[in-house]
Formats: structure tokens, C-alpha cells, sequence
């Protein structure tokens, strides 16, 4: 009996992750100025970003380049006032990503990775101003489709090179 082969998983490699480094401060950056954020809004709203090798076989669903998953605490565990009640994680699927932009040639994974990390920071920003936590498929269908606009709104006036091809294969104006 012939076996079938399973596709080989790509992951982030150490060249890698400052290219992520560079892109995520630049989408905060963006994110931050188009929402008239205040630094304070990312201490009031943490996140962290995992890559596919640091993620939790819960935390990963496949076929996204990327997704939200956020956690709450209970507000019997707070121990400040200070503290969040909420945290999000990016989970970023490398694979995906690799595949998308040429197994990370730098200069399609840059702009890539911005737009990737702009669209899972407005999805923080409109869940903490706007509770826009979709229940439904339909609303879920709604709100990607309001994320998708803003994130095109944000980066088509940016003047990242590469950007414009980018925003080519996933968005039309």
C-alpha cells in the first residue's frame, strides 16, 4: 500500500523573525496613526504574536495566514487596577506565509507581513472600542469585510515599497 505524504510544514527561520520584528512596529505605527492611539492604548490592550512553532494545537485552524485569538481573565484575577482583563495573541501560520511570499524572500515578506499585522491590529482596535466580537457567521462575514476596508484604507496611502502589489492580489479599491 502506497502512503501518502504529508506536505512538509515551513516555519519562520531566524532571518525571519526580524523582518516580523520591523513589520509589526511599522503596522503599530500605522494602526496607532490612523486611530489617534496613544501608546497607552496597547498597554490597556496587550497582544503578543506567535509563530506556528509557538502556537497551541487549539490556537491553530489552518488555512489563514493568520488569526486572533483573544483571552479574557476573569476580574476576580486582576491583581491592579492596571491590569487588562483582556489579552490577545496574533497566531501567525508561517507555512502559509511562506508559501504566499516565495518561502520569505525578503522583499515580498516585508510588506506582507504589514499587511498582515495591520489587519489583526484594527481587528484589536474595533474589539476595544467597538466590541465587535462576531457571534455569527454573518456578522463575522460583516466585520472582515469592515477590517478588510479599513486595512486597505491604511496602506494604500502608505508608500512601502511593495505595498501596492500586496494589496493587489487581496483587495480591490
Amino acid at each position: 500500500m502506497k502512503q501518502k505524504m504529508r506536505p512538509r510544514i515551513m516555519y519562520f527561520q531566524p532571518a525571519h523573525i526580524p523582518v516580523l520584528d520591523d513589520a509589526v512596529m511599522i503596522a503599530e505605527d500605522l494602526v496607532s496613526d490612523h486611530f489617534s492611539l496613544s501608546s497607552r492604548h496597547w498597554l490597556r490592550n496587550p497582544y503578543d504574536i506567535r509563530t506556528l512553532d509557538q502556537l497551541n494545537r487549539w490556537e491553530y485552524p489552518g488555512s489563514a495566514y493568520a488569526h486572533l485569538v483573544r483571552y479574557c481573565r476573569p476580574l476576580g484575577a486582576k491583581l491592579t487596577g492596571a491590569d487588562s482583563i483582556t489579552f490577545y495573541r496574533v497566531c501567525l501560520h508561517d507555512h502559509n506565509i511562506l508559501k504566499k511570499t516565495d518561502r520569505g524572500r525578503k522583499d515580498i515578506l516585508f510588506p506582507f507581513l504589514i499587511y498582515v499585522m495591520t489587519h489583526e491590529l484594527i481587528h484589536i482596535v474595533r474589539f476595544s472600542f467597538f466590541n465587535a466580537h462576531p457571534s455569527a457567521s454573518l456578522k463575522k462575514d460583516a466585520e472582515e469585510e469592515r477590517v478588510y476596508r479599513l486595512t486597505w484604507d491604511i496602506l494604500a496611502s502608505s508608500r512601502i515599497k511593495g505595498m501596492d502589489d500586496i494589496l493587489g492580489q487581496f483587495m480591490s479599491a
